[in-house]
């Protein structure tokens, strides 16, 4: 964001735009940032600050229980199918970050190393996560499977590397990964 002084009457900047040093909040679209200008040019903003959060599981019975570990800024947490594991989302940013996996333990460690992932989902065996990545370069996203062993990763089908433009939503089969589109409303919505 930038800031000039301006004639509010004409509306002509009055003086050189001065970048700020502060990236504001953004909300929950990508383009709905936390800031706001008065009639007289004043702005008022919220820092962006992610947050930083625990991983709880909460029980049938309604007990909460709190897995051991720092407080990082978590997000859409997906448990294994056995619920013996968990992969999250870390994602410093306010877009893309790393996916890892962990148990109930608290031990965590990454699953993707690039900062340009998101949206973990897990396979029907628990073996491996899909998860939406824009390591591609190409201007889009793509669905790409992870073993949890710790082979490489391979796209989920050989066009899903191209940009789908589309996060992976249920695994309910090894060929099946049902898929949110979006900016794309020709694609289909599911890839097989």
């Amino acid at each position: 964001l930038i800031a000039a002084p301006f004639d509010a009457n004409t509306l002509t900047l009055m003086g050189p735009g001065i970048p700020q040093p502060e990236r504001f909040k953004a909300g929950h679209n990508s383009t709905d940032f936390a800031y706001g200008v008065s009639r007289s040019g004043a702005m008022a903003s919220s820092p962006f600050r992610v947050a930083e959060r625990a991983l709880a599981i909460i029980e049938s019975g309604g007990r909460q229980r709190t897995i051991p570990g720092p407080a990082r800024p978590f997000e859409a947490p997906r448990v294994s199918p056995d619920g013996e594991k968990i992969a999250v989302l870390i994602r410093p940013g306010t877009r893309w970050g790393d996916v890892w996996v962990g148990d109930l333990s608290g031990s965590f460690l990454p699953l993707t190393l690039d900062g340009q992932s998101r949206f973990p989902v897990w396979s029907v065996g628990g073996d491996a996560v899909a998860v939406e990545s824009s390591r591609s370069g190409s201007g889009g996203s793509g669905l790409f499977v992870h073993s949890i062993d710790g082979r490489q990763a391979r796209p989920f089908s050989p066009d899903s590397a191209k940009p789908l433009n589309a996060s992976p939503v249920a695994w309910p089969s090894d060929n099946t990964l049902v898929v949110a589109a979006y900016n794309m409303p020709s694609r289909p919505q599911v890839a097989e």
